[in-house]
């Protein structure tokens, strides 16, 4: 165990910086061509030896979380378990502007997301609007290949 390391899960925090515990916010962005919705959260997680846990909201309704990531690679896998009703998986690549990737409900439907500590979200706005801008490419791709105009 390293200097400094605590083996209690329950006050262990992650060294890397990538991975602070404590407030974390963000926001999914789900919709279709033409109508895309950015869905802000607000989190606490908590990032020790590899298993993510926290809790939250957005405007569908409160949230647990749990997941895993990888200090090596900086992937982050979180099931966020929304109080009473459905299940979204979100996977993504840690950096230093936070974690970026895809949710997934099902199947079905899918979407980007990007989360980032508390006090760290400098540039914000840009961020969602490209966002936006990336949902809108990604679904103008998916439509050409269909057929569909």
């Amino acid at each position: 165990m390293a200097h400094g390391e605590d083996k209690d899960p329950e006050t262990a925090v992650e060294a890397d910086p990538r991975f602070p515990s404590g407030p974390w916010t963000g926001y999914y962005v789900q919709g279709m061509p033409g109508f895309w919705d950015l869905g802000w959260m607000r989190l606490r997680l908590q990032f020790a030896g590899g298993a993510v846990r926290g809790s939250g909201g957005d405007p569908v309704g409160d949230v647990v979380m749990k997941g895993a990531y990888d200090t090596e690679t900086g992937s982050t896998t979180i099931q966020k378990l929304y109080v009473g009703q459905h299940e979204v998986v979100y996977a993504g690549i840690s950096d230093s502007r936070g974690i970026r990737g895809r949710w997934q409900i099902g199947a079905g439907m899918a979407g980007s997301f990007h989360i980032w500590p508390l006090g760290a979200g400098e540039g914000a706005e840009a961020s969602a609007a490209e966002a936006s801008s990336e949902e809108a490419a990604l679904a103008g791709a998916g439509h050409a290949l269909a057929g569909e105009p």
